[in-house]
């Protein structure tokens, strides 16, 4: 492959391959002396706060994928592509007891690490609508006002005003929660395993939030949108086995504001760039998904 000659001192190439699942932008480079991922990743931040996170992680112990610098020792090429070794391990398709129970614990450990990291949430730029949709400030304040502009039908913009109110009343308790950097797209395949060990948690997308932020979108990913519904017992297993120990009311208070934001951002991000247009399937299961979480976190006293 040229832009592996041409960019990277990465020789006697055996193998070049596209994974099973994922990007469509990733190739898995195969070598005599090892294995390497290629990532298409136009985000210079994301790359450089992802830099800085793995050389934290690894001093903390943990395996992360390290870049590997062009030529030029830069951290990507001109044409946006970076580098990774590769870390041996498997992505698993369903959680069983044990590998459930050891994700969460190795995220929870992994919070912990990052929290001691020196960060600024300045490191992370406002790019696009995704940047936009995740700003608690915007949601309230703009996206609000500007509703009607996204969806047409009444019964759905009332769905997210009621969820913006909700997400209104807490604000100050958003405001007062220690933040810190977090993976904040934790998806099943987000980790890799060795049978039931956690060997790593791979593709590294950056947020500057509460811990609990990653581990709700840990939920909505792999309960929430599977299950299509907000289920308490579901909710208190993973909290519970997230802190290991139980579970006290500001804890679930807090965890169910910042699913509610995690929802919104999950629907706000695809109507800014949808020009207006309806929403798909896909995205009518989202805002159901938000009025499903509303009502019922609003039943907790």
């Amino acid at each position: 492959m040229k832009i592996l000659k041409d960019e990277y001192n990465v020789q006697n190439i055996t193998s070049i391959t596209k994974p099973n699942t994922g990007s469509g932008n990733t190739l898995l480079i195969a070598t005599v002396s090892g294995k390497y991922v290629l990532k298409k990743n136009e985000r210079d931040d994301y790359v450089a706060v992802y830099n800085k996170a793995q050389k934290h992680l690894t001093k903390k112990g943990f395996r992360q994928s390290k870049i590997v610098l062009t030529k030029d020792k830069k951290l990507k090429t001109a044409n946006n592509y970076v580098l990774y070794e590769m870390i041996a391990g498997q992505t698993i398709t369903d959680f069983n007891n044990k590998q459930l129970k050891n994700a969460l614990q190795y995220l929870k450990h992994y919070n912990i690490a990052l929290k001691s990291l020196d960060f600024c949430e300045s490191e992370i730029k406002q790019v696009n609508n995704w940047d936009l949709a995740k700003s608690l400030n915007y949601m309230l304040n703009i996206f609000r006002k500007e509703l009607n502009f996204y969806l047409n039908k009444q019964e759905t913009q009332d769905i997210l005003i009621s969820a913006l109110d909700y997400l209104a009343f807490h604000k100050q308790l958003l405001a007062n929660s220690q933040k810190q950097l977090i993976h904040s797209d934790l998806g099943i395949d987000n980790f890799l395993f060795n049978e039931d060990e956690v060997v790593s948690i791979i593709d590294f997308t950056p947020e500057y939030e509460h811990e609990y932020y990653s581990l709700c979108q840990f939920y909505y990913w792999n309960f929430l949108y599977k299950e299509n519904d907000y289920n308490h017992d579901s909710v208190n297993k993973v909290l519970f086995l997230y802190l290991n120990s139980q579970i006290k009311n500001q804890n679930k208070l807090l965890f169910n504001v910042l699913l509610l934001k995690a929802c919104l951002f999950r629907v706000i991000g695809p109507l800014l760039n949808s020009k207006n247009e309806e929403p798909s399937a896909g995205l009518n299961k989202r805002i159901k998904l938000i009025d499903k979480v509303l009502q019922k976190i609003k039943l907790i006293k």
